[in-house]
């Protein structure tokens, strides 16, 4: 399919889920934040004009039209070669602007990342507005890896890279105000959160039939893909025993690093631990069943070892309207202004949802959410308004310089 682009057009470079579904095993984070993004930003304006140039996917077809969004797979993922070509053929289309969907390991290794963004640096210096939205920003990989000299050699290479990034583009987007700080300094830096989705309809009970669930018993639910910054290792081994209490693992290995022999190890870890524990870890969950846990559980749990990325389940989890328990790595969220007024309007403190990583805190921490259910369902529904999709659309499109 070949396509004319325009000027006033934007071409989205991003990781993309397959035609017909919002997640897939093969992606990851990214790829769900911009199909569920663009969708918005369509429903609010219908003639945006947009396309997404996409890694090649085995399964799905090389150019398409999905929900008013063209998509055209034109990369491949760990070729040098192929990231180079996506680069020079975007600098000779016509349109305009270009933004960047950026997660660390969305090209591939640390070479096909630096090539990205040196490409992406290409083409802001010949002329096109440039946006590179960041999923990740880490202040510190002591707070993830262990061995000090490691960390600290890992830090060098992380400012080196933050350097790249700051400079790659015209305009950079990031999800909460925290990530400002920890990015460093760019002139512009415009903040857009992950939108809260609308969810389907289901029944708490309906859920909790379809996946075997007891129907009086209380469901804490993770979910996610395992990493080790999202400290599922440390919320298993710490999880207190709590009379009808159940803590489900709904998740499965991240898939761009199934062939990392640490990952592997960190995954067996993480099994022995649930089996340990008695914890239940049920692998990817196939996009049909996701609303099943969201809907069926009374509470989702984010042990995150460190505030890095916005989460995609705490967006989903306040869209179903559940309380959140969050790891103290995660009290930055009360920075960004939204948050911290709805925090206030529902009565509540960021203190009322944080743990710690031992047995007493999580289990005071259980007992905290639930003797306050009413307040966190506040905060939800709060956060539902601020983060809707419709106004989070409109905020994308005024940073992008397509008012309605």
């Amino acid at each position: 399919m070949k396509q004319q682009h325009t000027e006033d057009e934007i071409i989205v470079v991003s990781s993309y889920p397959m035609r017909g579904s919002i997640h897939s095993p093969q992606t990851v984070g990214v790829a769900y934040y911009t199909k569920s993004m663009l969708r918005a930003v369509k429903q609010v304006n219908p003639g945006f004009p947009v396309t997404v140039f996409a890694e090649q996917m085995r399964g799905d077809k090389a150019a398409y039209t999905e929900s008013g969004v063209t998509v055209r797979r034109t990369w491949k993922r760990g070729s040098l070669a192929s990231i180079a070509n996506l680069f020079m053929k975007l600098r000779r289309q016509k349109a305009e602007k270009i933004a960047v969907s950026f997660e660390i390991n969305m090209f591939g290794k640390p070479q096909h990342t630096v090539l990205g963004l040196l490409g992406l640096w290409s083409l802001t210096v010949s002329g096109k507005h440039t946006y590179l939205i960041i999923h990740q920003v880490l202040a510190d990989f002591r707070h993830i890896e262990g061995d000090t000299f490691k960390a600290r050699l890992l830090n060098m290479q992380k400012n080196l890279l933050y350097w790249l990034m700051r400079r790659s583009a015209s305009e950079i987007i990031v999800f909460e105000e925290q990530f400002k700080r920890q990015l460093g300094k760019h002139n512009h830096v415009s903040t857009v959160p992950l939108l809260i989705p609308k969810v389907a309809t289901t029944t708490k009970a309906q859920a909790r039939e379809q996946l075997g669930w007891k129907t009086n018993d209380r469901y804490i639910l993770y979910f996610g893909f395992l990493a080790p910054y999202k400290g599922i290792d440390l919320l298993l081994a710490n999880w207190p025993s709590v009379a009808h209490t159940h803590l489900i693992v709904a998740g499965g290995a991240n898939p761009n690093h199934k062939k990392n022999k640490k990952y592997a190890s960190y995954l067996k870890e993480v099994v022995d631990l649930a089996v340990r524990k008695g914890v239940t870890v049920t692998g990817f969950v196939p996009e049909r069943k996701l609303p099943l846990y969201f809907a069926g559980c009374d509470a989702v749990i984010l042990p995150y070892r460190t505030f890095m990325s916005s989460s995609a389940p705490l967006s989903i989890a306040l869209g179903h309207g559940k309380p959140v328990l969050l790891a103290t790595s995660l009290a930055p969220y009360a920075l960004s202004r939204d948050i911290k007024k709805a925090l206030t309007d529902a009565s509540l403190s960021i203190r009322d949802m944080l743990f710690t990583y031992n047995e007493d805190s999580i289990r005071r921490a259980i007992k905290q959410v639930f003797a306050r259910k009413q307040a966190h369902l506040r905060f939800a529904k709060h956060m539902r308004a601020t983060r809707s999709e419709a106004q989070v659309a409109r905020q994308m499109l005024e940073v992008l310089g397509y008012e309605k």
